[in-house]
């Protein structure tokens, strides 16, 4: 055993071994192997100590350089610095060239208006030597006529005495030289008596003759009409009364109602005045006597066309007294009388006043211009075929009115004024008028939109309050003219920001004044440099609205100067907008003047705010002055405190008195004695000029100055001791003089205060109509008392404040007064047979407001024949000021189940109204609501509205469209989940109506909403494709410099800054900035949002140095500009200045503005 374990034990030593050899050669092996390791690791070792070694060579280098960059930097910086400097000083330089520049072009348009004022002067001065030649040759010629006149007296007293010394010779030689005198004179008579006996003679039978003669002037009818009044055409229709019956109902059916309707469609008003209208055969007063006759040329002389119609009958003839003693008020009836050999009856008298002397004759007033007539004659067959019953009421008529109607006849045939000699019937004459004036309207009366219509009627009150004895140069206006308008022109090309104001008491002629002041401007400084906008507070109740006021302002800006911004409805809106519509006008470079008269007349639009005159700018940008008139009241001390410069108008002297007095008299051909002058001029109420002008008026309205009556009136006037009283002493006088028999009241009072009332002022037709009376009963007291009774485009209006006041004062004391009128009126315009559609949507919620009746308002308004013309874009301003006054009253909130009755009352109509009206209503509806903040009822109505497009209308539509993006827009305002399904579709009728039909601005605002609503979500991705959209369709529809490309602009800034591509972002807000500089100027709030993104965009990228300093300017700029124009308390001016907060702490988290 023991043998046997020693042989078992050598294998394993031998084993060890083995291994212990083979460990050792793996180490030899691994030891050779670290051994060349440590070989390579040497030599890298080696190249890296090389390396090292050339790095500290170029580390020494670098440190050289940087040394150098160190040492440019710095003269870099001073350089920068340098030309930092001189940036400056070139910026400052080119502002003072902008300056002078700016000065030089003011005395250039100075000096153009200068030359054109010269170059009048001289024309005048021109006029002036030829006038003084023409007298001098006429006088030359009277002179010869003279001589001759000498020559002939001398050649008779020869042949006299040759007959005296021949008497005592024989009685045959007398004879003979008798009859040889006889001859000679004769015929010296028949040689000179157009020059002698007219010029030496100077009696009324000559005067006459030599104006017949003159009045006898051969006219085309076809040519187009010049309306004495502009917006307004008056046709008279003269006629006898008994036998034209069947003619008035026929013309008034056939022709006047549609010619009517037809200018008020174009914005005109037609007046139809046939006196004889409305009356019976029991009811006529004027049968007689000369009132009809004087009535009638009363409306001839203000008419535009005179329709005239003859037949057989001519009327009872006026006589030789009653003729006399009106001719001697009335040259031109002498005229008539020595030219016919008879004054003639109302027929006649009116008929030639018509044809022959009106505008014509010389002893008519200054500036009146002749009317066209029209003749038409009835065949004497027609009344022969009328019934007994008819017939017999005519008056029967001998031989001598049938000889006098065939000379008158033959007198109007031999101008040329007879349109047709025999028509047959009523129904004849009724086409032929109807074509002959329709076309001759058609010619005459150019479309005219709500500006032209609102400018026409500002433009006539300016021109009815020009200063008698104004003259070339105005020097009958209070105190020194010459200073004044030197005074006005000097504010003009300065630099002053405040309005210049006009003071001046009731009456002073504060209107006239700014009359003569726009004449001489308008002459100094002519367009298209220099733009005048003026506004009159007194033409009617309207226009002392100041919202009426701005956004006619804004209207006439948006037209001269193509201005692309909105217009806002909303009063409060457009309030604070108003000042930058004149800051964008300012950036046009074209000189803006605005002339309001009367501010103090202007009713506040916040009762909120304590200044009276808050919509009127404080301070008006460069380039835009304006010019303000007022009495005493809180409205002057706003201006004071605003540091307004005045002119202040002071009372007349007795020199400016007489000058007026003078150019009255002269202007109406009348006189005065030496009596009744020095009480004129001589009595302190006279100072003022309206008191003046209104004595004159009444006194002349009385027959003093024709000598009728005796100078007692003027002492009732002078009695008077303000203006107020003097106008309460001539209503007294007119409900004596005009009242007449009408059912229910005074025609005075009810005239004066349904006039005072009404919104715009009354159409004359409408007045009758109101106080249901006759043409002939209303007309003495329009006629002759036009002087406080205006028309302005047709609309009688009370001319003056002191009548206004004064009727206020006497016909409604009380609130209660004041609201049963505006009742009344709101019930007359509501009546479909008292006036247009158009009157009736002016007129009708406006009264129901001023009588306060709130439910009622709300369920007109929301009525839905109304509503559609009230959200119509020339109504809606309107809409939004009921909208006003009812959130004021706290009365708005049924306004929605008002809208869901209207639409629901109008789809129970019988028959059914067309699905597409019911459509349009709804989305109407709808979208009004929603922009009023009524979402829920909104959101039903434009639902309802999507539903009957959908049964109307197959496949795409825009009108689909419209309904469609206006729902998913008031979902997106309520967050429904749903707003992106119909944003959706709406776009997809877009696209591919935009496929058939091209791009739309409609697209692209949807694409834009659209964008809004994506970024709001967080999907900036989708927004940024959108508003790329948005901004190509705009380009391309625009151009590339308009203000919706802008915004398109700014919302890819916002879009892309939320993408966080900085970069993009400011270029896009680089472009936006410049297209608002462009456009809007350095000093609108649209420029300054511009310029706060780009700021923003610049402190996101976090780059510190003259970037940083250069956005925070950027931001301090913009705030300035906001703090100007929107306040500082304004949300605008709170987020600038957050960035400029967030600025100063380092805070990264900026984002610019989200939503345009």
């Amino acid at each position: 055993m023991g043998s046997g374990a020693s042989r078992n034990k050598a294998p394993a030593t031998s084993l060890a071994v083995k291994e212990s050899r083979a460990k050792a050669a793996q180490l030899e092996k691994e030891l050779e192997r670290l051994e060349a390791e440590k070989l390579e690791l040497s030599k890298e070792l080696s190249g890296r100590l090389s390396d090292i070694e050339k790095l500290g060579e170029l580390n020494r280098t670098l440190e050289k350089n940087n040394q150098k960059l160190k040492t440019e930097i710095d003269a870099t910086k001073d350089e920068v610095a340098s030309a930092d400097s001189s940036i400056g000083t070139i910026k400052s330089e080119m502002e003072m060239v902008k300056k002078q520049a700016t000065k030089y072009e003011s005395e250039l348009r100075d000096l153009k208006g200068e030359l054109i004022v010269v170059r009048e002067e001289y024309v005048e001065a021109k006029d002036e030597v030829e006038r003084v030649g023409q007298l001098l040759t006429n006088t030359m010629v009277d002179k010869e006529a003279a001589e001759k006149a000498v020559l002939s007296v001398e050649e008779e007293k020869d042949l006299l005495e040759q007959m005296l010394r021949a008497v005592t010779e024989s009685e045959s030689t007398y004879k003979e030289l008798s009859t040889k005198l006889i001859t000679k004179r004769k015929t010296d008579a028949e040689k000179d008596s157009s020059k002698t006996l007219i010029k030496a003679g100077s009696s009324v039978k000559q005067m006459g003759k030599q104006q017949s003669v003159k009045a006898i002037q051969p006219v085309n009818a076809d040519d187009p009409i010049t309306l004495k009044f502009a917006g307004r055409l008056k046709i008279c229709v003269v006629s006898t009364f008994e036998d034209f019956f069947v003619e008035r109902e026929t013309n008034t059916r056939v022709v006047f109602e549609p010619l009517v309707a037809w200018c008020d469609e174009r914005g005109y008003v037609c007046d139809i005045v046939d006196l004889w209208s409305g009356m019976s055969g029991n009811e006529n007063p004027f049968s007689s006597g000369f009132q009809m006759a004087s009535m009638y040329c009363d409306e001839i002389r203000t008419a535009d066309l005179v329709l005239v119609l003859l037949d057989s009958r001519y009327g009872n003839d006026i006589g030789e007294e009653l003729g006399s003693s009106q001719a001697a008020c009335r040259p031109w009836l002498s005229a008539q009388r020595n030219s016919a050999g008879w004054y003639g009856s109302t027929l006649e008298i009116a008929v030639v006043y018509a044809a022959f002397y009106c505008g014509r004759d010389t002893s008519e007033p200054s500036g009146m211009s002749p009317v066209r007539t029209l003749v038409y004659i009835r065949d004497p067959d027609y009344v022969k075929g009328l019934p007994d019953a008819v017939t017999s009421r005519f008056v029967p008529e001998g031989i001598r009115s049938f000889t006098k109607l065939s000379a008158l006849k033959e007198r109007l045939f031999s101008v040329g004024l007879v349109r047709d000699d025999a028509y047959r019937d009523p129904e004849v004459l009724a086409s032929a008028l109807k074509d002959s004036l329709f076309s001759l309207c058609s010619k005459s009366l150019p479309p005219r939109d709500n500006l032209e219509k609102l400018t026409g009627m500002h433009d006539e009150y300016m021109d009815q309050h020009i200063w008698l004895g104004q003259g070339a140069k105005g020097r009958a206006l209070p105190e020194s003219v010459d200073a004044i308008m030197e005074r006005i022109r000097k504010y003009v090309i300065s630099d002053v920001q405040q309005p210049l104001v006009v003071v001046g008491e009731p009456g002073s002629g504060r209107t006239s004044l700014l009359q003569a002041a726009i004449s001489r401007l308008s002459k100094r400084f002519p367009p298209p440099d220099t733009e005048i906008l003026l506004h009159f507070c007194g033409c009617c109740r309207e226009a002392q609205d100041p919202t009426m006021w701005m956004y006619k302002v804004c209207l006439k800006l948006k037209k001269l100067l193509s201005l692309s911004l909105e217009i806002p409805f909303r009063p409060y809106d457009l309030e604070i907008e108003f000042r930058l519509w004149l800051e964008a006008a300012s950036n046009t470079g074209i000189k803006i003047l605005l002339i309001l008269d009367g501010i103090d007349r202007c009713s506040r639009t916040s009762s909120a705010n304590s200044d009276v005159i808050s919509f009127l700018p404080k301070l008006m940008p460069p380039g835009v002055r304006c010019i303000v008139s007022t009495g005493a009241g809180p409205a002057l001390t706003s201006l004071a405190q605003r540091g307004c410069g005045a002119i202040t108008i002071w009372p007349m002297d007795e020199q400016q008195r007489q000058t007026i007095l003078d150019a009255y008299l002269a202007n109406h051909k009348k006189t005065l004695d030496k009596k009744g002058v020095s009480r004129l001029i001589k009595t302190e109420l006279t100072s003022n000029p309206s008191c003046l002008m209104s004595t004159l008026e009444e006194i002349r309205s009385i027959g003093v100055l024709d000598g009728v009556a005796t100078l007692e009136p003027i002492l009732y006037y002078l009695e008077a001791d303000n203006l107020a009283i003097l106008v309460e002493k001539a209503l007294y006088r007119w409900e004596s003089a005009y009242n007449g028999k009408i059912a229910g009241g005074s025609l005075v009072r009810d005239a004066m205060t349904c006039i005072w009332a009404s919104r715009f002022g009354l159409r004359r037709a409408e007045l009758t109509k109101m106080l249901n009376v006759t043409c002939a009963q209303i007309s003495p007291l329009l006629t002759r008392c036009s002087h406080f009774v205006s028309q302005y485009s047709g609309f009688l209006n009370l001319a003056s404040q002191g009548l206004t006041e004064s009727v206020q004062r006497r016909y409604l004391p009380s609130p209660d007064a004041v609201s049963q009128v505006h009742t009344f009126l709101a019930e007359f315009f509501n009546g479909p047979q008292n006036c247009s559609s158009s009157r009736r949507i002016d007129e009708v919620p406006w009264q129901i407001a001023k009588s306060g009746d709130t439910e009622k308002l709300c369920k007109f308004i929301t009525n839905s024949d109304v509503f559609l013309q009230l959200y119509g874009e020339d109504r809606r301003r309107d809409l939004w000021k009921y909208f006003s006054f009812l959130e004021q009253q706290n009365a708005h909130r049924n306004l929605g189940t008002f809208c869901k009755t209207s639409s629901f009352v109008m789809e129970q109509r019988e028959p059914m109204p067309e699905l597409a009206d019911l459509a349009a209503l709804n989305h109407s509806f709808g979208s009004w609501l929603a922009e009023i903040g009524f979402m829920d009822v909104a959101t039903q109505l434009l639902l309802r509205a999507l539903e009957l497009w959908t049964k109307h209308i197959d496949g795409d539509d825009s009108r689909i469209a419209d309904t469609t993006e206006t729902l998913a827009k008031v979902m997106a305002n309520s967050q429904s989940p749903e707003a992106e399904k119909y944003f959706e579709r709406a776009l997809q009728i877009r696209t591919r109506l935009g496929a058939s039909q091209g791009p739309s601005a409609e697209m692209a605002a949807l694409c834009n909403d659209y964008g809004l609503f994506q970024k709001r979500a967080g999907r900036h991705a989708e927004s940024l494709q959108l508003f790329q959209r948005a901004a190509v369709v705009w380009t391309r529809l625009n151009g590339a410099e308009h203000i919706t490309v802008s915004n398109a602009n700014l919302n890819l800034c916002t879009a892309s800054y939320s993408m966080g591509n900085l970069q993009q972002a400011e270029e896009y807000a680089q472009t936006c900035l410049q297209i608002r500089k462009s456009l809007l100027g350095t000093a609108h709030p649209f420029y300054a949002e511009a310029l706060c993104n780009l700021a923003a965009v610049e402190l996101a990228r976090g780059r510190n140095g003259r970037p940083r300093k250069e956005a925070e300017k950027q931001l301090r700029e913009a705030i300035a500009i906001l703090e100007t124009t929107r306040g500082s308390r304004h949300p605008d001016t709170l987020w600038a200045c957050s960035f400029l907060n967030e600025s100063a702490n380092d805070d990264d988290d900026m984002s610019p503005d989200v939503d345009d």
